[in-house]
């Protein structure tokens, strides 16, 4: 799946299974959420994951994916102001199956990028800090501004090596890129004061509030994860919590409860295969739109339920 020149686009609540997602330049605006990335154990070069590889991305927001690994490339040229904000980053890229790689990387030249509230780690990259989240990895920006602009605040990052920011929760005043002085006036706008407390909205985009025990109200939030019969008869579903990611998120299915399934991870889960491509393709799955439900949930209780109809009205009859 790739994207290019179809600024703004939203890419949203999306299954991807044995691909990655790429964009080829002047990506600006666009919101690429709540995607889930399969990828089975393979030799071939299938990445797990997402990158922008040409330049001019910017203003984009990955928020709430799941995948294997995520970069601003490199490559090709700059990106500037991106975020990543509550994604679970796994590490595990089939890709490369006899190598490891960091789960996310920002490459030279990824000026002003954010990385808030995501949790990160777990797969075969897993060793030191750096190596989890690789900041500037090929040198190629002599300046440093890759390296200061960045803002890091509320991810949790397995990891080893004894660094301080492996294995916790990190809201470190150092990461937060404060004064920006040194390179300009083009830069010092860019600053970011260190936030007065560890509060994290449940979405940057969506008008969504936190409901920990599910019950958003989103018409595609409730998931069938049972089949009495495909695609009409659903026996069993679930609803996530919103947010599913976080580092204020407890009880999930991965890092240390930071991270649940999101819908799109429980859909693929319980989809019958689908028998009209070889298996050599992988487990490929059947899809229907009713594998989500709206779950009529977003009370104050974050419970499940239809709202509840209003009263006291009278009608007019014209």
């Amino acid at each position: 799946m790739a994207a290019n020149k179809l600024s703004p686009i939203t890419c949203f609540n999306n299954i991807i299974e044995g691909g990655f997602a790429a964009g080829f330049g002047e990506q600006v605006d666009e919101v690429f959420a709540y995607n889930y990335f399969y990828t089975s154990a393979n030799t071939s070069w299938v990445e797990n994951g997402e990158f922008q590889h040409h330049a001019g991305t910017s203003f984009l927001l990955r928020e709430g994916n799941q995948f294997g690994n995520t970069l601003d490339d490199d490559t090709w040229a700059t990106h500037n102001f991106n975020t990543w904000f509550r994604n679970y980053i796994s590490g595990i890229d089939w890709g490369f199956p006899a190598t490891t790689g960091p789960d996310i990387e920002i490459g030279g030249w990824a000026r002003f990028d954010n990385l808030i509230g995501n949790a990160i780690g777990g797969g075969s990259a897993s060793s030191s800090y750096s190596s989890v989240i690789s900041v500037n990895g090929n040198g190629l920006d002599k300046t440093g501004l890759t390296e200061a602009s960045l803002m890091r605040w509320g991810n949790y990052v397995v990891c080893s090596g004894g660094n301080a920011h492996c294995n916790t929760t990190n809201f470190d005043s150092a990461e937060v890129p404060t004064n920006l002085s040194s390179f300009g006036g083009n830069s010092t706008p860019f600053q970011n004061p260190v936030p007065a407390d560890h509060s994290l909205p449940a979405s940057f985009f969506m008008n969504v509030t936190a409901h920990p025990s599910g019950g958003t109200g989103l018409n595609w939030w409730k998931t069938c994860t049972g089949w009495t019969s495909f695609p009409s008869g659903c026996g069993s579903s679930s609803t996530p919590p919103m947010p599913p990611i976080g580092p204020d998120v407890t009880g999930g299915q991965h890092m240390s409860g930071h991270a649940w399934n999101i819908p799109a991870a429980l859909a693929w889960a319980s989809l019958p295969s689908d028998t009209n491509y070889p298996t050599s393709w992988g487990t490929l799955r059947q899809f229907d739109e009713r594998v989500y439900q709206s779950d009529s949930g977003g009370g104050s209780s974050g419970t499940p339920g239809a709202p509840t109809p209003p009263t006291g009205l009278s009608v007019i009859v014209q």
